[in-house]
């Protein structure tokens, strides 16, 4: 296997996620068979409603406008479980995401928004963990080995300074823009801010009462939302759309899938169901060629 970047760097944007992985699944059941050292006391104690193909492919569509081409979407929907179970039987391992997903109430842990599982130390130790299993499989990485042509023939701050002024009035500013409303941090309660910009549009509310943490913000690229034209199996395909025999792709350089949004989590999840297919084409096209040749 050719990698383009150092081993220093290897996994790329995967490296840095928070691992939050999408995938569809029909109730706590499924959860607890991809993370089977939770006990019986853990599972009583939280609530995961099912988050079942339709609803993935219903967000999907929704937040790419429609966009998504549905060959792609269908595929990365309705593998996305049994990619995760895969993944589970090569080593890695995944934790409910506690801290951002769930709120607690009555003594229950209520998750929501469909994504209530991670990588176990985040995206590092995806990363990690695929590279220790590619190694005990014995697949050869070449690091620093750039493809510069394709022959085609026949086709990651102790102290942050602030100006205390400049603070308070921004915070007085924000606290007068807060609307009045129920506050419900399960769904999208249109408790928002009017009169700022940008506004908030959902669970705003006011800051009032200490203590205060400050966090430093930079952007960061997620993915382009670009790539080539592929098919369900991960095949590159040419201007005519047909298929360029030996040539496979996956992750973000797969184009057409997400259009100027994607749901969180989704990212991760179609690097793995795609990598997975695209892995298992290029075997089997690898396996035909010898074949062939004998």
């Amino acid at each position: 296997m050719l990698e383009k970047g150092p081993e220093h760097k290897r996994g790329g944007n995967s490296f840095f996620t928070d691992g939050a992985i999408r995938f569809a699944f029909n109730g706590l059941e499924d959860i607890r068979a991809i993370m089977p050292e939770m006990t019986d006391e853990e599972a009583a104690n939280i609530y995961i409603p099912p988050y079942n193909t339709t609803e993935y492919l219903k967000d999907l569509m929704r937040v790419t406008g429609g966009k998504s081409t549905p060959e792609l979407a269908e595929q990365l929907v309705t593998k996305s479980y049994e990619t995760i179970a895969w993944m589970k039987s090569h080593g890695i391992n995944f934790q409910l995401i506690y801290d951002n997903q769930s709120f607690e109430k009555g003594g229950i842990h209520h998750f929501w928004g469909g994504l209530p599982v991670k990588t176990e130390n985040k995206g590092v130790g995806l990363i990690q963990h695929l590279n220790a299993r590619a190694k005990q499989l014995g697949i050869e990485i070449w690091y620093e080995s750039r493809a510069y042509k394709l022959c085609k023939e026949n086709n990651q701050i102790v102290a942050l300074p602030v100006d205390k002024e400049q603070f308070l009035q921004t915070i007085k500013k924000y606290n007068d823009s807060v609307q009045e409303g129920s506050y419900n941090p399960t769904e999208k309660d249109g408790k928002g801010t009017k009169g700022i910009t940008p506004p908030k549009s959902n669970w705003a509310l006011r800051i009032e009462k200490g203590p205060f943490y400050v966090f430093p913000v930079t952007c960061g690229i997620t993915f382009s939302f670009g790539g080539v034209h592929a098919n369900s199996m991960g095949e590159v395909l040419d201007e005519n759309r047909e298929a360029i025999n030996g040539l496979f792709v996956a992750g973000e350089m797969i184009g057409g899938i997400f259009y100027g949004n994607y749901p969180g989590g989704s990212g991760l999840m179609s690097g793995a169901v795609f990598g997975k297919l695209a892995g298992t084409s290029a075997a089997e096209y690898a396996i035909r060629r010898v074949t062939v040749k004998k």
